[in-house]
């Protein structure tokens, strides 16, 4: 019942859309504040309207959270072709990339990152269904217009059964920016113990079990901005996790500031700071303009 699509602006853009089904109700666009108004044909079950400005836009046909478009509008940018000549720098072009015709994917769908290759570019087109692993690295990047996709992977919370598409462990100075992530099967973004985080512009959405979107586990120094998030569970989420294999060593949450998110959740919480927490310290943690 969800679409959703992405467009690369500069300039502006006329969009229309149009529809299966009658338009019997007035329709939303979202977030209300962008002031985007549109013209309807109820003959012709069609929406027009024109998008001036980059964001995140929901569209909601016949007043109804389920019936909707989820509209990613990013500014134009040169910064694919730079990326691409660049030899350290972990490339995908557009199209789908999985275990099955890409090398670097391995066998259990995980592409680990090293301290060679800490760069990752999704062009925009490119799906890759993978998890991204990074353990003890400084300055990892996930950047891009493209999609890491999850919808193939089985979630099975019996048997623990899930593919995290980023799944960072005690690394420094981790930047992810730009990209999309659908159902993923699992947590979305799992950060684990990193000092030095910047999340921007990043889209999630899932309707998966277990599908939290970013989940920000004894971390400290984090900037959450610009993201959309769709969840089916948890949506922002930060805890303190002990050290795995040593839970006599507790986690501590410091300097975590998340900001102009826009947020669903179709269960659970869109923001929740201490369930499964073990560690006292939680020291400035904030949510702003969301």
């Amino acid at each position: 019942d969800s679409a959703l699509r992405q467009l690369m602006l500069e300039g502006y853009c006329r969009v229309t859309i149009e529809l299966k089904h009658p338009i019997y109700r007035t329709p939303t666009i979202r977030p209300l504040q962008s002031g985007v108004s549109f013209d309807r044909d109820k003959d012709f079950r069609t929406l027009s309207f024109t998008i001036y400005n980059p964001g995140q836009y929901t569209i909601e046909f016949n007043d109804h959270i389920t019936k909707t478009l989820h509209l990613f509008v990013d500014s134009f940018s040169e910064d694919e072709e730079t990326y691409k000549k660049d030899s350290s720098v972990l490339y995908f072009s557009k199209g789908i990339h999985d275990k099955t015709n890409d090398k670097r994917i391995s066998s259990d769908n995980t592409i680990r990152l090293s301290s060679s290759i800490k760069t990752v570019y999704l062009e925009q087109g490119a799906i890759v269904r993978a998890s991204f692993f990074a353990y003890n690295l400084d300055g990892v990047k996930i950047l891009g217009h493209g999609r890491i996709d999850g919808s193939v992977f089985v979630r099975n919370a019996d048997t623990n059964q899930r593919q995290i598409p980023i799944d960072f462990q005690y690394c420094k100075n981790v930047k992810i920016q730009d990209v999309r992530f659908t159902d993923p099967a699992g947590w979305c973004l799992n950060l684990y113990f990193l000092n030095g985080v910047k999340v921007d512009n990043v889209k999630i959405i899932t309707s998966r079990a277990n599908g939290d979107g970013i989940s920000v586990q004894s971390c400290k120094n984090v900037e959450v901005s610009r993201c959309f998030v769709r969840s089916f569970d948890d949506t922002l989420v930060v805890k303190n996790y002990p050290r795995y294999g040593n839970y006599s060593r507790e986690g501590e949450s410091e300097h975590i500031h998340f900001s102009d998110c826009i947020l669903i959740t179709d269960l659970a919480q869109t923001r929740e700071v201490g369930y499964e927490t073990i560690g006292e310290k939680r020291n400035d943690i904030s949510f702003e303009n969301i």
